[in-house]
């Protein structure tokens, strides 16, 4: 009896532990994840939904703020019938209340048949190295800035 006391303590503790993961996940966990629905919202053409995931003051290399962006996703969405966005290799480090993404990517793009083609024409554009920065608000974490880094700094 006295050994089987310690068999459901240590049961106990591995289900709270798979709790507390599953309910209050770690914050890099929380940000991999929130890259993953952005991605996942340009590929569903929710642009209502990648809007929440930007800060009001987010701006890329390119010089893109967050009004903009709704712009470029029209445009992108309107130019492809059909659109693919893969994330890879993406380390994350969480320094209070930000939290710095570095990742690659490529998006496919299918456009449909043209006049020039009868068969749909697939593009593909690949981000070797980019970074996304993370900033903690009062109501959810949302993206800052993205933009493409050296690799010397990513690594």
């Amino acid at each position: 009896m006295y050994k089987r006391w310690y068999f459901w303590a240590f049961v106990v503790l591995i289900v709270v532990w798979l709790l507390v993961q599953t309910f209050f996940p770690p914050a890099y966990a929380r940000v991999k994840q929130l890259m993953k629905v952005g991605a996942r919202a340009i590929e569903r053409e929710d642009v209502k939904k990648v809007m929440k995931l930007l800060h009001p003051e987010f701006r890329t290399g390119a010089d893109i703020d967050a009004g903009s962006v709704e712009l470029v996703l029209e445009r992108l969405f309107r130019k492809y019938e059909r659109i693919r966005v893969e994330l890879e290799k993406m380390r994350v480090i969480v320094e209070g209340d930000e939290a710095r993404v570095y990742f690659s990517a490529w998006v496919e793009g299918t456009i449909a048949a043209t006049m020039m083609s009868d068969k749909p024409v697939r593009e593909v554009d690949a981000v070797e190295e980019a970074r996304a920065v993370w900033h903690k608000t009062e109501d959810w974490v949302k993206l800052i800035n993205l933009d493409y880094v050296g690799l010397e700094e990513g690594l």
